[in-house]
């Protein structure tokens, strides 16, 4: 697959981002069973690992990702 499947209604999709609302700014299928979400991280977080987690159509992404968070 070359082409990317975006989704149509971000609205149906929230994440966050050790429990804040991360704003999504673009999600979809980017090769064969692989998805790929673009979010802009809250500013609030403090360095460390932030646990992840998407929910899409009620359903929700597995509890244990985590992103590492590095500020300034």
């Amino acid at each position: 697959m070359t082409t990317a499947y975006p989704v149509v209604n971000l609205s149906a999709i929230t994440l966050t981002v050790g429990g804040k609302p991360a704003q999504v700014l673009w999600a979809g299928v980017t090769e064969a069973g692989l998805w790929q979400m673009n979010v802009q991280v809250p500013q609030d977080l403090t360095s460390g690992d932030a646990v992840v987690l998407a929910q899409i159509g009620g359903k929700s992404t597995q509890s244990n990702v985590f992103l590492s968070i590095q500020t300034p």
